[in-house]
């Protein structure tokens, strides 16, 4: 799955490259648009593909945390601190720890993405407005309308990694699944002084 992620990563740090050199001429902006096209193809295969499985991959990561929240507070009364340790905080800080990764991934894209649109933008605004003075040179080797058109379907489209029965996976994802597992937590730990009271 992250192959995936690593090769749209570069191919958007590449069109970010093109959109820093760029000069507007009617070439430059179609092969830009290619390029977007390349990329929002490897995503959408990507999505296609993935997307379910990383539906399932985040509902293990809660029932395996869960079952390790279950196991401290079941443990941590009877058992040694050592046997805490490593029954249930070390290998919940695994999957904490990936999970926060697989989210940061997602949310690397985004931001990415958002980088190369701010950057067409900035471009558009400060061009025009010279041509409009006057000061330009070569305004009829410029295609500032396919550009913009290329930058509407851009904005029309974002490009994020896809969660099946979801939105996007971006670092919100993390915190709604870290709440989850809270909530999770503080239910055990109500329920376990009522527990013993009965006995």
């Amino acid at each position: 799955m992250f192959s995936f992620v690593g090769v749209l990563y570069k191919g958007l740090e590449k069109l970010k490259a093109k959109c820093e050199t760029i000069a507007c001429t009617a070439e430059e902006v179609h092969d830009l648009a290619n390029s977007w096209l390349v990329l929002r193809s490897v995503l959408n295969t990507h999505n296609e593909v993935f997307s379910y499985l990383l539906h399932i991959r985040l509902d293990l990561f809660l029932g395996q945390a869960m079952a390790f929240l279950f196991t401290l507070a079941t443990i941590r009364h009877s058992g040694s601190p050592l046997q805490v340790l490593l029954a249930s905080i070390i290998p919940l800080g695994e999957i904490t720890i990936r999970l926060c990764a697989i989210c940061w991934a997602g949310d690397g894209i985004i931001a990415k993405y958002n980088e190369i649109l701010d950057m067409l933008r900035e471009y558009l605004c400060s061009s025009q407005a010279i041509t409009w003075k006057g000061n330009c040179t070569g305004v009829s080797e410029v295609d500032f309308v396919g550009l913009h058109r290329l930058l509407s379907r851009m904005e029309a489209k974002p490009m994020f990694i896809q969660v099946w029965g979801s939105d996007k996976l971006c670092i919100n994802t993390f915190v709604k699944q870290m709440g989850l597992v809270v909530t999770y937590l503080v239910v055990l730990l109500q329920l376990g002084p009522q527990e013993k009271q009965e006995e």
